[in-house]
């Protein structure tokens, strides 16, 4: 603390020693009994007396040299005065005839300047809002269109997915139908070659079993009479023996 106010106070004694009207010496007197103090206290002494010599000379002068222009100038000053006084009014009535126009013209500037700004504003305003309209309109066109087309393509996609599966599924059908009928065909035809085998092999086998029948017929004739009783029966035996015969062949 006792450093901070020893600093504040050695600056503040710089500040005031070279003082032009009262350096700080000439009103403290502990700064006047040192060495540099005292010297700088001397000087200042002389100087002030003579200054003050100076002074009055020029002031007993300066006195003289007055009294003989005041009375001078007080007779011109009169003069002037009434030719200056005409002459202000008259510019002062000029000059506030000059402020009045200029302010008339300032003002009619003015609201000319403010009415071109505000028409520049808004049309600013209105060529801003035109693009962002434009923009707008062109950015929802271009979605559109993107959309539309990305539209366009999954339905072409899609119709040509599904023409894909028709025609796959066609040839699918048409193959199917194609197999089955070959397979029936096929059936057909052996089946037709399984009846007509079947009808050859008889037809080569009747009179071989013809003739079996003869010698077996020619060899029971003797007892045909015995059993007679017993030969319906063994004709339906016979008979399915026989057709039991013809389905294995077939």
């Amino acid at each position: 603390g006792k450093e901070l106010e020893f600093t504040i106070t050695f600056h503040e004694i710089l500040e005031g020693w070279t003082h032009p009207e009262e350096p700080i010496y000439m009103r403290v007197e502990a700064l006047r009994k040192c060495t540099y103090g005292k010297k700088a206290h001397k000087d200042r002494l002389v100087y002030l007396k003579r200054q003050e010599e100076r002074r009055k000379k020029e002031e007993i002068r300066r006195i003289a040299a007055e009294k003989k222009e005041a009375e001078r100038l007080r007779k011109e000053a009169e003069r002037e005065a009434r030719r200056a006084e005409a002459e202000a009014k008259r510019e002062e009535a000029a000059r506030l005839k000059q402020e009045a126009i200029a302010k008339r013209k300032a003002d009619i500037k003015k609201r000319a300047e403010d009415k071109k700004k505000a028409i520049a504003n808004r049309k600013a305003d209105a060529i801003k809002k035109a693009e962002a309209k434009k923009k707008a309109d062109a950015k929802k066109k271009a979605d559109a269109k993107k959309k539309a087309d990305a539209k366009k393509k999954a339905d072409a996609k899609k119709k040509a997915d599904a023409k894909k599966k028709a025609d796959a599924k066609k040839k699918a059908d048409a193959k199917k139908k194609a197999d089955a009928k070959k397979k029936a065909d096929a059936k057909k035809k052996a089946d037709a070659k399984k009846k007509a085998d079947a009808k050859k092999k008889a037809a080569r086998k009747a009179p071989a079993k013809k003739k079996v029948a003869k010698k077996k017929a020619a060899k029971k004739a003797p007892a045909k009479k015995k059993v007679a009783k017993k030969a319906p029966g063994k004709k339906k035996a016979a008979k399915k023996k026989a057709a039991k015969s013809a389905a294995r062949r077939r």
